[in-house]
Parts: structure tokens; C-alpha cells; sequence
């Protein structure tokens, strides 16, 4: 909901930007998905979340994208879809 409004929010002001101004925006070079255990959030929502960011920013290649994950609270299958999504990095905490 809410953060993806937002992101798309944000790709509507860059769309009115010129393509000087966007070429020299560095591309994003780690994503942080943390605070509040964002693992437990349904799959659809992180996939829909990340695919919103990638539509929006340009990702420098070899990019850290990382998900703080509770030991307690994840299983196999959960890290296996978010590895698939295009995580690249867990914070176990």
C-alpha cells in the first residue's frame, strides 16, 4: 500500500525531471528492507515493494539488497522465494 504509493510517487517526479538531472543520480548500490521484521510481511507485498524499486531506480549490477529476518519466525520455503525475488543478503537479528 502505502510505500509503494510512495515509490510511485516518486517515479512520477522523475519522469519530470530532465535526463540531464537523472544521469547524474548515481544508481543504487544496497537496498535495506529492516526495522519491524519486514520477513514476516506476506511475499507478494516484498516482491511487489522490490519490483516497485526496481522500476523506479536504476540498480548498480552487484547491488546488495538485504532483509533483516528473525531466526525464529522464517522457514526454508520463505527464504527460498525471498533469494528468488532478488534478495542477495540476510540479516538474521
Amino acid at each position: 500500500g502505502a510505500v509503494i504509493k510512495e515509490i510511485e510517487m516518486l517515479k512520477r517526479h522523475q519522469n519530470l525531471d530532465t535526463m540531464e538531472s537523472s544521469a547524474l543520480r548515481p544508481p543504487l548500490r544496497s537496498i535495506y528492507f529492516g526495522g519491524g521484521t519486514p520477513s514476516v510481511a506476506p511475499t507478494h507485498v516484498l516482491k511487489q515493494i522490490l519490483g516497485a524499486i526496481k522500476q523506479t531506480f536504476d540498480i548498480s549490477p552487484g547491488a546488495e539488497i538485504t532483509i533483516e529476518m528473525d531466526p525464529g519466525t522464517f522457514s526454508r520455503s520463505k527464504l527460498h522465494d525471498i533469494v528468488s525475488m532478488g534478495f542477495n543478503r540476510v540479516s538474521l537479528g
